[in-house]
């Protein structure tokens, strides 16, 4: 899984808290990237991962 980190510094333990968060939520993703993007007092986490397109 890559995590890219934009914006102001963000600290280990928030980023590793909201990936965590992510994973339990989504048990059944196969998630391949996490994008946590810094705006002032504003954070935007965004998800990517893999569809099964074997339908």
């Amino acid at each position: 899984m890559k995590i890219n980190v934009k914006g102001e510094h963000v600290s280990e333990k928030i980023i590793n808290m909201y990936v965590t968060e992510l994973v339990k939520a989504h048990p059944d993703k196969h998630i391949s990237a996490v994008d946590i993007i810094v705006d002032g007092d504003k954070m935007k986490v965004r998800m990517m991962h893999d569809l099964d397109r074997t339908a």
